[in-house]
């Protein structure tokens, strides 16, 4: 089990450097014959799901994601580009876009951790593949800690693997960036913060 060290005030509304982002929970990732479909997704899902209500519970700041691009795939204007139910953002959290994987892409994310000392980001996706990965090589690149929920996240077939083993490979090649936990390793260390 990797120990993550979240800060102590991290239960208190705006305070700690914990960031809980969630990228790319869109439809795209789930709607039949598109090239982005993540047939076994609903257990990343569900996981997914506990986790944001453990960020909401313990008041840590929450961050979503979502891709936006010129092109047929995540279109503004397409249905599929929308989020998937539970993980429409409320109000008073964070939501940012961008063209490409990383969320390092989106400017406003960037503008937003130079405001913040030694930032932390405690990911989870869809396409790990890319987005996921794409992050947390970027977080390396940058000092940043990033903290990569592997079981609340999917990954696409990638060539002659099936989803499955495609999960496992990237999960492997984030861990050499980034710390991968579980979402029991999650919960069970920020209760004791």
């Amino acid at each position: 089990m990797t120990l993550v060290q979240f800060p102590r005030s991290a239960r208190r509304v705006g305070a700690g450097r914990a960031i809980i982002a969630f990228v790319d929970f869109q439809h795209e990732y789930l709607a039949e014959g598109r090239p982005h479909t993540i047939s076994e997704a609903q257990p990343a899902l569900d996981r997914s799901a506990r986790l944001l209500a453990a960020a909401r519970d313990f008041r840590m700041p929450v961050a979503h994601f979502r891709q936006v691009r010129q092109s047929p795939y995540f279109n503004r204007e397409a249905a599929v580009t929308d989020w998937i139910e539970p993980f429409r953002p409320r109000g008073h959290e964070m939501v940012f876009e961008r063209a490409k994987p990383s969320v390092y892409a989106s400017g406003a994310f960037t503008s937003f951790l130079r405001h913040i000392d030694s930032p932390v980001i405690v990911l989870a996706g869809l396409s790990s593949d890319q987005a996921c990965l794409a992050t947390a090589i970027d977080a390396f690149h940058r000092d940043h800690t990033l903290i990569y929920v592997s079981d609340c996240s999917a990954t696409p077939s990638i060539d002659h693997m099936n989803e499955t083993a495609s999960h496992s490979f990237v999960a492997d090649l984030i861990a050499r960036y980034a710390q991968v936990i579980t979402l029991a390793d999650f919960v069970e260390q920020a209760a004791s913060a």
